[in-house]
C-alpha cells in the first residue's frame, strides 16, 4: 500500500520517498513516507 501511495503522489508531481532517515539526536528513527511538490514545499 506505501509503494502504491507513493507512485499516486509520484503521478501528480509529487516527490515521495519511504524510509528517510530524521536528522540527529533521532537519527535511529526514520521518517514512514516524506513528500514535497516541485517548489520543495
Amino acid at each position: 500500500m506505501q509503494v502504491e501511495l507513493i507512485i499516486l503522489l509520484c503521478n501528480d508531481g509529487i516527490q515521495a520517498v519511504r524510509g528517510v532517515p530524521l536528522e540527529p539526536p533521532d537519527q535511529a528513527l526514520r521518517m514512514d513516507k516524506p513528500a514535497r511538490d516541485e517548489q520543495g514545499e
